[in-house]
């Protein structure tokens, strides 16, 4: 099930990603380029964008998020999937998302 996040769901995201993260022999900066993760809603929806997760068996197992750069243009963000759930077509329905989400807001570039 995909929906919106909110702030409960930091430690949780957090997690997710330092585990794809560690997959790549990295480690994740929450006092750096991944301190957004600490409050989703100030970084996220107060900032005209959106975050995702996909939720299975009450686990997060998937993020994506967006960020509106002005009237026409998004920046496609946080596209993470847990390693066991890659090629299930999850990621496609997360992208799906956000691609509605750009059309219902009338954004027409959206990039990475």
């Amino acid at each position: 099930m995909i929906r919106l996040t909110n702030n409960k769901d930091c430690k949780e995201v957090i997690e997710l990603i330092d585990e794809v993260f560690r997959e790549y022999g990295d480690r994740i900066s929450l006092d750096g380029a991944e301190a957004d993760l600490l409050d989703l809603e100030r970084n996220y929806f107060q900032n005209d964008g959106a975050f995702w997760v996909y939720v299975s068996d009450g686990d997060i197992i998937g993020t994506v998020a967006v960020v509106k750069e002005n009237h026409n243009r998004a920046v496609l963000k946080r596209v993470y999937l847990k390693k066991t759930y890659r090629g299930s077509g999850i990621a496609d329905k997360l992208l799906t998302t956000v691609y509605e989400w750009c059309k219902n807001k009338e954004i027409r570039k959206l990039y990475f």
